[in-house]
């Protein structure tokens, strides 16, 4: 069977982008360049910000989106990913606007972490955007797996502090200490795994590690199941389990 095409919806932000093709590329087992996976990509920056249209109903990015997804469609991508875990706010009104499969990374995520969380407390501290706190939107899926997520609330601006530092392109070790008492906190609360929550996230922590918890990059999935989509081997190319390496 043909390898299919996949679209993505990037550019929320470059970076995050460019990080999870390097991990489709990094995950596809391949001896030449025709091993690959075919991405069509639609990098647009432009797209207004998710948490100010979420929290302080600024311009909506959703006509971006289903903009970029029909377009993507069109173009020839046999199905959908967005590496961006705010935008999933707003999966279910792209979803419509297509005829293809459009894979959910936090759903993805959440099926993960239920595989890796063995004991009984069952908590998950979540690292994030105000938007996708906001719209507990990690939550709903989590809870589906009776996951209790633990949200860093005194730490939270420092969490908004490195996401943006990311953007502006202050990827530094004083960015990097940023996270360290969210994460401190959420290890105390008792998480046995924490969700780097924002695609931002995992390009400043490629190195980072935590002494309790698991850390878990949604980047990583999303490009672990794009490659057994892409492939058609769903079970091949599982993410890598423990800390970031």
């Amino acid at each position: 069977m043909d390898a299919k095409t996949v679209g993505v919806l990037g550019g929320l932000g470059p970076k995050a982008t460019v990080d999870f093709m390097d991990k489709v590329i990094d995950k596809t087992p391949s001896s030449k360049d025709q091993d690959h996976v075919r991405m069509l990509v639609d990098n647009n920056p432009k797209i207004p910000d998710r948490t100010e249209a979420i929290l302080n109903d600024s311009q909506s990015p959703l006509s971006y989106l289903e903009d970029m997804a029909k377009g993507l469609e069109n173009y020839g991508a046999d199905f959908l990913v967005m590496p961006c875990n705010t935008a999933h706010y707003f999966y279910n009104d792209v979803q419509k606007t297509v005829n293809i499969p459009f894979v959910n990374m936090l759903q993805c995520t959440a099926q993960y972490i239920n595989d890796v969380v063995e004991s009984q407390n069952r908590k998950v501290g979540l690292l994030a955007t105000n938007g996708t706190i906001r719209t507990k939107i990690y939550q709903q899926q989590l809870q589906e797996y009776n996951l209790e997520v633990i949200i860093p609330e005194s730490y939270q601006h420092q969490v908004t502090e490195a996401i943006y530092a990311v953007k502006s392109g202050d990827i530094c070790d004083s960015s990097r200490r940023l996270l360290d008492e969210p994460i401190g906190y959420l290890e105390d609360e008792g998480a046995e795994a924490i969700i780097l929550g924002c695609t931002e996230l995992p390009v400043l922590v490629t190195d980072k590690k935590a002494d309790k918890a698991i850390l878990v990059d949604p980047t990583d999935i999303l490009a672990a199941k794009t490659v057994s989509f892409a492939l058609n081997k769903e079970e091949q190319n599982r993410p890598n389990h423990g800390n970031i390496s």
